[in-house]
């Protein structure tokens, strides 16, 4: 039997079965709204779309059929790798009486999400590179193509209002795409809480949802509004830049996927190695 300061020690001692992770962003949550290619490999792959072209109008009979030539656009897309492995001693196994492995292989998996999410809002804001329409081919495929300073809406000291949702709305919605892309509205917990005190976003009036009873916005104004984790939106003097784009305009290629892989290491003691890329 125990003594009665035992048994305390013996619950002190006791530890869970399996190990968590800390409160993070564990999925993608801009993937799904974006394009996937799993099929072009290489390291670089290339997308050509044609700009807009008219047809020209028949004047006289019999006339010759006129003739135009349409611009190209050509996107490259550079093949860039992230990874990373840990070393885990067999010893934390036996002395935590859990799999350690558990918890680090959800780590492992939530960060290679959070790197996903950081290249598509990198495309979405930086510099593409490819040939645009008003570039010559002499100058290479790989020319930079520099973010329009014009599709930014100036930052000021009152946060996510409507009047901004509604200039990225009409900067956007100046494109004419597909009815069925969908528009993104990326945003961090700061926004949402702006927005949900804001009276015009809020009212039942204008939402298919009751934002103040859920403490949520997901849909206004034609956006789907993403939350994502602060560290993924970039900050500077107390400002934080919000991104709203076409998903359909963005492509993330994943030639290989995911890929990851426990083993022992023969070199140290044949404890593990977790691996992720």
């Amino acid at each position: 039997s125990l003594m009665s300061d035992q048994m305390l020690k013996a619950y002190a001692d006791q530890w869970n079965t399996t190990m968590g992770i800390q409160v993070q962003q564990t999925d993608s949550l801009l993937s799904p709204f974006v394009n996937i290619d799993t099929v072009l490999k290489g390291d670089n792959a290339y997308y050509r779309s044609y700009d807009r072209t008219e047809l020209a109008e028949v004047t006289a009979r019999n006339a010759p059929t006129p003739y135009t030539e349409t611009a190209q656009w050509l996107r490259q897309n550079k093949l860039r790798e992230f990874a990373k492995y840990e070393l885990i001693d067999a010893k934390d196994n036996i002395a935590a009486v859990v799999d350690v492995n558990s918890g680090l292989s959800q780590a492992f998996l939530a960060a290679a999400n959070r790197a996903k999410d950081r290249q598509i809002l990198a495309a979405v804001s930086g510099t593409s590179y490819g040939i645009s329409a008003t570039q010559d081919i002499s100058g290479g495929r790989d020319q930079a193509i520099a973010f329009d300073s014009g599709q930014a809406i100036a930052a000021s000291a009152t946060g996510l209002t409507f009047q901004k949702i509604l200039a990225a709305s009409d900067l956007i919605g100046q494109s004419v795409v597909p009815p069925n892309w969908k528009k993104v509205f990326v945003v961090t917990q700061k926004q949402l809480t702006q927005m949900l005190a804001s009276a015009d976003i809020a009212s039942n009036d204008y939402n298919i949802e009751k934002p103040r009873v859920e403490g949520n916005i997901t849909y206004y104004l034609g956006f789907n509004f993403v939350k994502v984790d602060a560290q993924l939106l970039p900050k500077a003097n107390g400002v934080r830049t919000c991104f709203a784009f076409y998903g359909d305009s963005i492509t993330l290629r994943m030639p290989g996927g995911d890929r990851f892989a426990i083993n022992e290491v023969t070199e140290r003691s044949l404890n593990y190695q977790m691996a992720a890329k």
